[in-house]
């Protein structure tokens, strides 16, 4: 009996020991993958194409309402027109109104003042690139599109 229930903590320590750690481990998958989702973010801003395209592999895809552009030739392409309207008035006007990682997925809501839009993207990432990004059509800033933070502080994203 006293060998069952010294098996029986054990077993149950080795649980609690491993649920903490997936706990961990899930948190820094989510870290680094808001991390390239950010750093993404940053080098648009810098409207650097070539540092944005090192985010990206052949496998990856950007899935907009229009189209789905597959691989690194068809995303410069893509991203290269993005980038030229990227003004200084833009670029200042751009507002994180939420940014919710999960895992390997972030989850964000941009407004653009500037173009009087928000915009919604789910990102996913492996292996620190980004494999797929789905972008809404972007709708108008005042639609009452609320973010799932309601209520949070928004930062404009390109403060550090």
């Amino acid at each position: 009996m006293v060998y069952f229930a010294r098996s029986s903590v054990i077993g149950l320590a080795a649980i609690l020991f491993a649920s903490a750690a997936s706990a961990a481990s899930a948190d820094d998958v989510s870290a680094a993958s808001k991390a390239v989702w950010d750093g993404h973010l940053q080098k648009a801003a810098s409207k650097d194409l070539d540092a944005v395209m090192t985010d990206f592999t052949d496998q990856s895809a950007i899935v907009t309402p229009d189209k789905v552009y597959v691989g690194t030739a068809e995303i410069r392409g893509f991203l290269g027109n993005v980038i030229k309207g990227f003004t200084p008035e833009v670029l200042k006007s751009w507002v994180m109104k939420s940014e919710i990682p999960h895992d390997n997925v972030v989850f964000t809501v941009l407004t653009v003042g500037a173009a009087k839009r928000t915009f919604v993207y789910t990102t996913v990432i492996k292996d620190g690139k980004i494999l797929t990004i789905t972008e809404s059509p972007g709708f108008p800033a005042d639609s009452g599109t609320r973010s799932p933070n309601a209520g949070a502080t928004c930062r404009p994203v390109n403060a550090s």
